[in-house]
């Protein structure tokens, strides 16, 4: 591994770890916590509320794992790019 990588892979396991950190602290769960339940801390009243709730965890964690992803594709592009100049 070079040592370009090695500190890039260090710099995205921090950036992941303040990620779920962040994630965790605004929606009040822990990152281990079950994909179906409320966010909210109110139990959703009728199936339909249930699955709206679900759908948006799904969604939001899509989106999450989506923007990391283009974070990690930004950064090893960046570093690829510095590289290729030299």
């Amino acid at each position: 591994m070079a040592a370009g990588t090695d500190h890039m892979s260090r710099d995205l396991e921090d950036l992941l770890a303040a990620r779920m950190t962040e994630a965790a602290s605004a929606t009040g769960r822990k990152p281990g916590d079950g994909l179906f339940k409320d966010a909210t801390g109110q139990a959703p009243r009728t199936a339909l509320d249930k699955t709206s709730a679900a759908a948006r965890d799904i969604i939001d964690t899509e989106n999450r794992q989506r923007a990391d992803r283009t974070a990690e594709l930004r950064a090893a592009r960046l570093e690829r790019d510095k590289t290729e100049k030299k």
